[in-house]
């Protein structure tokens, strides 16, 4: 409406300047050059249009591209968030913004070939979920002043992604969340309250997982557990007994206790021990 608006201005005032052209320039022979009284109107008539042109293209909406590149699927959610987030801004899709995002890619050599086809379409930021997603936004940004923002990463500073939480430094920030195995044991024993055994299957090439459970010792790991249910049983199976003996074990709560290498039949009798059937 305001682009037809403004051509029907630029029309109106084109038909008033040949008007009165028509009546300060006199035709003496159609052969001959034209006589004029005022050349500046001619030229008024010459940058006025093509100032009123640029008028018109200025008030068209500039499109913020963003690129998106994700590893897991479980991190879907995460681009509904950030697109919702975005519209709450005044962003519109199709509009103002746009999103270049082929769904998750698990393997990481497609994934950096991703972000390298994110990077020559001019994107102006890149979205990353997980941590493999976002250490290919960093890399494929290097050198560069295209700002990456990532979804829910477990942490950031260990994999290397930024210097710190405070001050993350470069062009990579972000979203973390604080370690969710506790809460997540919690949750099944609300569900379940008789589960015995549990199996935390991870990926040993992500970082994520690997990075999280190494720095918890397995008495941290044993007072998290018994945080949650104090009667269950826990057998601690240790290399280091100058860091922790059997007697730091029991005032834990561990019931059970063996040093590496552990012998088959040794094993057998702690859990006998450990379950009360000894």
């Amino acid at each position: 409406m305001l682009i037809t608006l403004l051509h029907f201005l630029v029309s109106i005032k084109a038909k008033l300047l040949l008007f009165s052209l028509s009546r300060l320039v006199h035709v003496v022979n159609p052969r001959r050059t034209l006589t004029l009284p005022d050349t500046s109107i001619f030229l008024f008539l010459i940058f006025m249009l093509p100032g009123l042109s640029a008028c018109d293209r200025q008030q068209e909406p500039r499109i913020v591209t963003i690129g998106v590149i994700n590893y897991s699927p479980a991190a879907e959610p995460g681009y509904d968030g950030f697109r919702q987030g975005m519209a709450k801004l005044g962003y519109e899709e199709g509009r103002t913004i746009q999103y270049l995002y082929k769904g998750y890619i698990n393997d990481k050599q497609k994934l950096t070939v991703e972000g390298r086809r994110l990077m020559a379409q001019k994107v102006d930021l890149i979205f990353s979920m997980s941590t493999p997603a976002s250490l290919v936004a960093k890399e494929v940004t290097a050198g560069t002043d295209i700002p990456v923002v990532f979804g829910p990463v477990s942490n950031p500073v260990n994999s290397g992604i930024v210097a710190s939480l405070k001050h993350p430094g470069g062009n990579v920030t972000g979203v973390t969340f604080s370690q969710q195995e506790p809460k997540r044991l919690e949750f099944l024993k609300i569900l379940k309250p008789t589960i015995k055994r549990v199996c935390f299957p991870y990926n040993s090439k992500d970082k994520s997982p690997v990075l999280n459970l190494p720095h918890l010792t397995g008495g941290e790991l044993a007072k998290k557990i018994l945080a949650i249910r104090a009667d269950i049983p826990i057998i601690l199976s240790t290399g280091f007994s100058a860091k922790f003996t059997e007697e730091l074990a029991q005032k834990i709560g561990i019931r059970e206790y063996l040093m590496k290498p552990v012998i088959l039949q040794e094993l057998t009798e702690k859990i006998r021990a450990a379950l009360g059937k000894g």
